[in-house]
């Protein structure tokens, strides 16, 4: 259902003008003036609340602005503890990407990628992360992005100019960064709650932390108890969903882990085939990009510590995780889901 938030919010403020009036001997009164953009979302408050409970009176008003102004905490941490779940998935697939590297070179016998391919592939991968960490095009998570991705490429720059003498110690440093991000999603949030310039955005934004209120002050009334977190299943966190902060939920965190490692691999596996007559992702990129898919699913289920085994699974729920992935080319499919395949 389509919330219609503006006109909520605009009975808000005609109230609080009122309110304001018939208290000339109390407390300033703040009118709030913003748009609050129509969300979809389902299961929201608006459905079974109707205006004249939510708001009263001045006094009533001053209360619901006081909890306005003290919902940006909660949702704060909400956003970020999503984020930094996130970059701590892209640090584990950095990890599991230079685990996977090391073996394919001790494997093959193959030469290092030059430190300059491997910086820029990175940076390229990086970017993509963000892309996984705050999916969609809304102006909410393109703000956070424009953010992250300042703050990620000089992650890159500062280790490429400084202590990564090979992509080995590069991945390590990246990784290391990666996962010391408390400040830095700090910074992204700061981004969304701050940047004052952009009204759009503002908007957004309260009508976030207006949704939050109303699902507490709910959660208060029928339940008799404050509303204290706010939770990745609550409405306000479908809303945050919606526009493209991800629930800080296991199953999301490995998703973007399984996506960041399946661009690294994939950009990898490209650079060392470039030129090759038989296969490249110039002529080729749906069945190596499909390759590099199975790749990433194997490592994270073994996991990093039993590489050497990624490709000679014998577990069968590995197989029915895998063996899909691989089933686009007979000729291409690994020995081990070959054997899958033939007993079905």
């Amino acid at each position: 259902m389509k919330r219609f938030a503006s006109l909520v919010l605009a009975f808000i403020l005609l109230t609080a003008s009122f309110g304001a009036r018939a208290q000339t001997d109390g407390a300033p009164v703040t009118v709030m003036v913003f748009e609050a953009e129509d969300v979809p979302v389902d299961t929201c408050w608006f459905a079974e609340t109707s205006i004249s409970e939510l708001v009263g009176g001045g006094e009533n008003y001053r209360g619901l602005a006081a909890d306005l102004r003290d919902a940006e905490t909660p949702i704060r941490d909400y956003v970020t503890l999503s984020l930094s779940n996130s970059e701590d998935a892209i640090a584990f697939a950095f990890r599991d990407f230079r685990a996977w590297y090391l073996h394919q070179v001790s494997l093959n016998d193959e030469d290092e990628i030059a430190q300059r391919v491997m910086s820029a592939i990175v940076g390229h991968v990086l970017e993509e992360g963000l892309n996984a960490m705050l999916p969609g095009s809304g102006l909410l998570v393109s703000t956070m992005r424009a953010a992250g991705g300042e703050a990620l490429s000089a992650i890159r720059e500062g280790i490429t100019s400084s202590d990564a003498p090979n992509p080995q110690t590069f991945l390590d440093a990246v990784a290391d960064e990666l996962e010391d991000n408390d400040s830095r999603v700090r910074g992204y949030a700061t981004a969304m709650f701050h940047d004052t310039s952009n009204e759009p955005l503002m908007d957004q934004v309260e009508t976030i932390k207006f949704e939050y209120v109303m699902e507490r002050r709910r959660a208060e009334r029928t339940a008799s108890r404050a509303m204290g977190q706010l939770t990745p299943n609550s409405c306000t966190g479908e809303m945050l969903n919606d526009m493209g902060i991800r629930r800080p939920t296991p199953a999301n965190a490995l998703e973007v882990r399984e996506a960041v490692l399946i661009d690294l691999i994939n950009r990898v596996r490209c650079e060392q085939l470039r030129g090759n007559p038989i296969s490249n992702c110039e002529t080729d990129a749906g069945t190596n990009r499909a390759i590099a898919r199975g790749a990433a699913r194997r490592l994270i289920l073994v996991g990093r510590a039993n590489v050497a085994r990624m490709y000679n699974l014998t577990d069968q729920s590995q197989l029915d995780s895998v063996c899909p992935l691989e089933a686009f080319n007979t000729m291409l499919m690994n020995p081990d889901c070959r054997r899958w395949r033939a007993s079905r």
